[in-house]
Formats: C-alpha cells, sequence, structure tokens
C-alpha cells in the first residue's frame, strides 16, 4: 500500500471520553476549508497497518502544520494520546519551534509543568464555540500559508521499518550560491508583500528588490526612520549575503550581520546560517529563508517601536 503524501493543516489529538466536544471542532475547520487529520476520517488509510506506527509519522513527522492536542485528566491518563503528544513533542524539539503545538485545556485538569511549560499558551475548550476554535486555529494557519511556511523535515539517524538511512552529507546539485539566491528572492518577496502592512501605523516601506539586493526604506511622515539591506557584496565571487541595518539611512558600505549557505544535516536540505552581530546574542542560527525575514522584520518593528512619537 502507497502511503499517503496528504498534507494536513492541523493534526487533532484527544482522548477517546472527548470525542463528542472534539468532533463538532474538526468540522468547523473543515467547514473553513482546512485539511483536518481527525483519525474517524481515515480508517481506510489505517487499515492492516500499525495503528501506533501510522499515528507517529502523523504527530512527529512532516504531514502537518500544527498538532491541536486536547488535553484533559482522560488524555493524561492514556497510553495512545500521550504517545501522541510526546511525538510531537519531540518534534517540536528537533525543529525548535514551539508553536508546533496549539494545546487545548479541557475541564480542570492539572498539566504537570514537566509536560508543557507553563510559559506556552493554551486556549480552554470551555471558553469558546467550535466555530470560534476553528476561527482561530484558521487563522493561524492562514498566517503560515502566507510565509509559505511547511512543515521542516528532520532526518533521524533510526528510521522506521520502511525508511532507509541517507548519509548527512551534502547533495551533488546543492549550491551555496543559488541557496543564498533563492534566499534573497524569498526575503525580498516577503518585505513586498508585508510592507502595506505598516501603513495603518503612519509608516510608508519602500521595498527595491533585484538579483543582488533587497533594500528597505521606512519612513513616517516622509522623513526616514531607518534602513535595511540584504545584499551580496560581490555578485559572483561572494558566497554569503550581508546584511545592513541602520537609521535613519543606509551609508557607507558598513555591514551588521551576513549569512552564508551551510548544509543543514539536521534537515537534510540546503540551510541558512545567520549572523546578526548587532544583536545580544550575535552567535550564528541556523534558519530557514521565512525565518531570516521574520529576523529582519522584527528588527524594523523593534526600531519603530523605539521611535515612537
Amino acid at each position: 500500500m502507497t502511503e499517503s503524501t496528504e498534507m494536513y493543516d492541523v493534526a487533532f489529538s484527544f482522548a477517546g471520553a472527548q470525542r463528542s466536544l472534539v468532533v463538532p471542532v474538526v468540522r468547523a475547520c473543515q467547514a473553513l476549508g482546512l485539511k483536518v487529520f481527525y483519525d474517524k476520517d481515515n480508517t481506510v488509510e489505517f487499515w492492516g497497518r500499525n495503528f501506533i506506527t501510522g499515528m507517529r509519522t502523523i504527530y512527529g513527522g512532516t504531514k502537518a502544520r500544527y498538532v491541536a492536542p486536547f488535553l484533559s485528566k482522560e488524555y493524561l491518563a492514556s497510553a495512545y494520546p500521550m504517545d501522541e503528544f510526546n511525538t510531537a513533542m519531540r518534534r517540536a524539539i528537533e525543529i525548535s519551534a514551539d508553536s508546533y503545538l496549539l494545546p487545548i485545556i479541557v475541564g480542570s485538569v492539572h498539566v504537570p509543568p514537566e509536560l508543557l511549560n507553563p510559559a506556552v499558551g493554551y486556549l480552554r475548550l470551555e471558553d469558546h464555540t467550535p466555530g470560534q476554535l476553528a476561527k482561530i486555529i484558521a487563522e493561524r494557519v492562514g498566517a503560515a500559508r502566507e510565509r509559505r511556511q511547511e512543515p521542516r523535515v528532520v532526518m533521524d539517524v533510526v528510521h522506521d521499518t520502511f525508511g532507509v538511512r541517507l548519509p548527512r552529507l551534502p547533495t551533488t546539485d546543492f549550491s551555496s550560491y543559488e541557496t543564498l539566491e533563492d534566499a534573497l528572492a524569498r526575503v525580498g518577496a516577503l518585505f513586498q508583500t508585508s510592507a502595506n502592512k505598516l501603513t495603518p501605523f503612519g509608516v510608508r516601506c519602500l521595498v527595491r528588490v533585484s538579483g543582488t539586493a533587497v533594500d528597505v526604506r521606512v519612513e513616517r511622515q516622509g522623513r526616514p526612520v531607518c534602513g535595511l539591506r540584504l545584499y551580496f557584496a560581490d555578485a559572483i565571487a561572494e558566497n554569503r549575503l550581508l546584511m545592513a541595518f541602520q537609521w535613519p539611512l543606509i551609508s557607507g558600505n558598513g555591514y551588521n550581520g551576513w549569512v552564508t549557505a551551510q548544509w543543514d544535516t539536521d534537515t537534510g536540505r540546503p540551510g541558512l546560517e545567520f549572523t546578526d552581530s548587532g544583536s545580544v546574542a550575535s552567535s550564528p542560527s541556523m534558519v530557514t529563508a521565512d525565518e531570516l525575514f521574520h529576523h529582519l522584520w522584527g528588527k524594523v518593528i523593534d526600531h519603530l517601536e523605539s521611535v515612537r512619537g
């Protein structure tokens, strides 16, 4: 049997005792156009297969943008739901994504802090109608779709019965320059898409994108507030992107950050190593192009907030 390659927007995990509460949320999400993993809708897919292994590919694999566990007393006391939760938690740790889990608390259950960090936000089922919960989930999924955020693949040394281990080495078609070109184009597109979101705040964001640079100029009441540039210092010879963030305007050839292309052994894909020498934590970090954009966008927002008025 060929394994399904369907991608889900959200996978629901719950104890059987809460099924009657979860089903209305599932149907409300589906009515909004979301692709939802709900076990009863997939009985044919799992027919004749190892149920636990199959579930682990959903909650801990690359088939869902988010996992929404309905945490109840019955959930914490049940083996299958807890296996799903632990699988999803491992996945969140592997991809360094706190928001992969969207916890929903049911009833007066006490969730141990070692299971769910108290700093992680959650919703209470009783505080929302199924339609309201579905709308909240749809908004989160919509934001991920807008950023073209896809589940990040993480390669493990150990694979399941049907897996084949591959070396953690760059493939022959890996090109650091092409990886940086793609990242530059993606960051530029995201800045262009997001620029008008500052208009309601009296801020004008001008974005110019070329094959070698993304230039961002931010103005308030016609006066420059800050500038950001991500660029190749040398269009052919330079195998890194330089980042300059200055205020009120970019001037000179100085830079305070850079991006290089690396083979990410955790994902088995090309990745970006970003160093922001202007931040408190200036050590390099592996990021995707979307994560790089959000970091740069955050620098603009932080500066706007620091000089407001």
